[in-house]
């Protein structure tokens, strides 16, 4: 269970930045739409 956990961690960090942007991109979009709703 320990070693999972490890694993997960690292997972985790290596996909941390990936993801980072693709929400900061999904963000942008949501955030722009509203926008354009107003």
């Amino acid at each position: 269970m320990k070693k999972d956990l490890k694993n997960i961690s690292a997972i985790l960090k290596s996909e941390l930045p990936k993801l980072r942007s693709e929400f900061k991109v999904a963000t942008l979009e949501i955030f722009g739409s509203f926008v354009r709703n107003e």
